[in-house]
């Protein structure tokens, strides 16, 4: 860099804010969905074929009662799922062969955020890491990990359930960016 003259030297590996491209690692937005009614599940589906990596966001904005938020892929809901979901800065409970990812160790009846990032590899096991928390006064931390053990698919539909059958309030929201 020459700052007599203005010119900018850029090397190879420089990143140029605004050049990035869905095929060099830029986020793109996939799809959303909010409840308009409350509901005891929340799905979205996407064209997640070729994004490697995927983010999703989750808003709950209330729920009927307690529960423990769950999450599952491509409506497989065979046991081929682990988890260790840890509150608060706890031990976690290992949780699996199941149907479901398991986001909490402890049920709760309030509004939360979670943050997920996704492993999306065609022919390997799909790897989930998230942060979220939950609370009204008291905010409780949840984070943890899991796999979907499926090796012969794209993640193509995420949807949120619930451990028990009530419901979530209307305006539960769900938002995937995914990246190649």
């Amino acid at each position: 860099n020459d700052p007599s003259t203005g010119d900018i030297e850029i090397s190879t590996n420089t990143v140029i804010a605004g050049s990035m491209t869905a095929t060099n690692f830029d986020e793109v937005f996939l799809a959303s969905n909010t409840l308009t009614a409350a509901g005891t599940t929340l799905d979205v589906s996407f064209n997640g074929t070729g994004y490697q990596f995927l983010k999703f966001y989750l808003i709950i904005t209330g729920v009927a009662g307690t529960n423990i938020a769950r999450v599952a892929f491509n409506g497989d809901v065979g046991a081929n799922y682990y988890s260790y979901p840890t509150d608060a800065l706890g031990a976690g409970s290992a949780i699996g062969p199941v149907a479901y990812i398991q986001l909490q160790e402890a049920v709760v009846a309030t509004p939360g955020f979670f943050k997920f990032w996704a492993s999306n590899y065609y022919s390997a096991v799909k790897h989930v890491l998230w942060e979220g928390t939950r609370g009204t006064t008291a905010p409780t931390l949840h984070h943890g990990g899991g796999l979907w053990n499926n090796a012969t698919s794209w993640i193509t539909r995420i949807t949120i359930s619930n451990s028990v059958p009530n419901n979530y309030s209307a305006g539960t929201t769900i938002r995937v960016f995914g990246s190649k």
